[in-house]
């Protein structure tokens, strides 16, 4: 966090709205058309280039506030820049450069304040009540009872009270209002890693969720008539699209999938660490997505960020192909095999990109997911890769596999 950037920013701001007469500080005078921009904090008001001005100082605070991680939010950063900016408008005129002064150094102070530790719990939909207990990462899922404010008919008893399932982490934050949406982001990635390693086969009758429990069915109407008829035929029907997912079956997921690896991946800062753990999340999100192309597309972004990484500009589906031959097959033969299928997804992923096409074959949704899958878990693995902490090494692996082969064609 820039201190001085941050202090420039909220000095110059209120500089500029410290205009002798204030006229972007206005009180509403009954209802009218508004032309031009409008922000409205609290008693703060400010119309036209002044909202403009704020809302360009405000952007920029907050990009340096929350640049790296940190236990501030964006709405907590709105609010202390709002207070500060208040007092400062709310003295006479003879005094704002001595208000701007003390201000600034006050928000200062307040950004470098120690953050405390919160325990967080949210509501989770998707798991059965006999995983109280379970834990994965830093997160601990629990069942308890609660009490709605408004009994729900099927969902509540006579009094209010319904059992639920929450997911319990700790974050470290300035304020709950920081608290909250910080832990949201970390339990939302832990989640989507979850349905990744727990998922059956795209789309997942498993699907743990922030949130309330959901129909595990979907049901629809369908009619139909001849255009000479009047009455039409009409279809009642459904679909299962969810499965509570129980202990017996977390455990069996996670031991067959290397769970446990992955719990280490969650405990890890380091950059290859993040690389497999974006894969896992965006694989999660694929694989309980119910329209198969988003499916598919998702799965072959997973593969494509995991495998390439964010450096490759030219060359995609080629590098794409050979990489993952050389990770999943030892065989010349089998890479052969390999690289012609991942290129044959790869041109079903183009279709979908850039020709808009909606459909997706089962069987190709398939395949991509079990690629994706089988790469994600021989990256997470093997003695070789679970040594590495940097994307360089991976980079370096892959390249070293590409120059080998190169070598062994060359004869030397």
């Amino acid at each position: 966090m820039n201190t001085n950037r941050i202090k420039q920013l909220f000095v110059r701001l209120a500089k500029d709205l410290s205009v002798p007469s204030d006229p972007g500080v206005r009180q509403p005078k009954g209802p009218r058309m508004l032309d031009r921009s409008l922000v409205v904090r609290g008693s703060l008001v400010l119309e036209g280039q002044f909202a403009d001005c704020f809302m360009s100082a405000l952007e920029n605070i907050c990009s340096e506030v929350l640049r790296d991680e940190t236990p501030w939010s964006r709405a907590s950063v709105d609010d202390l820049v709002t207070e500060s900016l208040s007092n400062v408008l709310t003295v006479a005129s003879e005094n704002r450069e001595d208000a701007i002064r003390a201000e600034s150094n006050r928000l200062l102070a307040r950004l470098k304040d120690q953050p405390d530790e919160w325990e967080v719990e949210f509501s989770i939909g998707g798991m059965q009540t006999d995983c109280h207990g379970f834990a994965f990462g830093r997160v601990q899922f629990v069942c308890d009872a609660i009490q709605l404010p408004v009994p729900m008919s099927g969902l509540t008893d006579e009094a209010g009270w319904v059992r639920s399932m929450f997911a319990r982490l700790r974050v470290r934050a300035i304020d709950q209002q920081s608290a909250i949406p910080i832990a949201e982001n970390e339990l939302d990635r832990l989640l989507a890693v979850l349905n990744a390693l727990c998922a059956n086969s795209p789309p997942s009758l498993f699907r743990i969720h922030r949130g309330q429990p959901e129909n595990p069915f979907r049901y629809q109407v369908n009619r139909a008539r001849r255009t000479s008829k009047a009455k039409p035929l009409t279809r009642f029907g459904s679909h299962r699209v969810g499965v509570d997912i129980s202990r017996d079956q977390l455990n069996t997921q996670l031991k067959s999938r290397g769970g446990d690896l992955v719990c280490d991946l969650l405990t890890r800062d380091d950059s290859f660490a993040a690389r497999l753990l974006n894969g896992f999340a965006l694989a999660g999100a694929a694989s309980v997505e119910q329209q198969p192309q988003v499916s598919f597309l998702l799965f072959a972004i997973a593969l494509e960020s995991t495998v390439l990484g964010g450096q490759i500009k030219e060359g995609l589906t080629y590098k794409l192909c050979t990489r993952v031959a050389h990770l999943l097959a030892v065989s010349v033969d089998r890479r052969r095999k390999l690289v012609a299928e991942v290129d044959e997804l790869y041109r079903i992923r183009s279709v979908l990109v850039h020709k808009g096409e909606d459909r997706v074959a089962k069987s190709d949704l398939v395949r991509i997911w079990q690629i994706c899958m089988y790469a994600l878990h021989i990256l997470n693995s093997l003695p070789a890769f679970r040594a590495m902490t940097t994307s360089e090494q991976l980079e370096q692996w892959f390249e070293d596999r590409v120059l080998g082969m190169r070598d062994a064609a060359e004869g030397t």
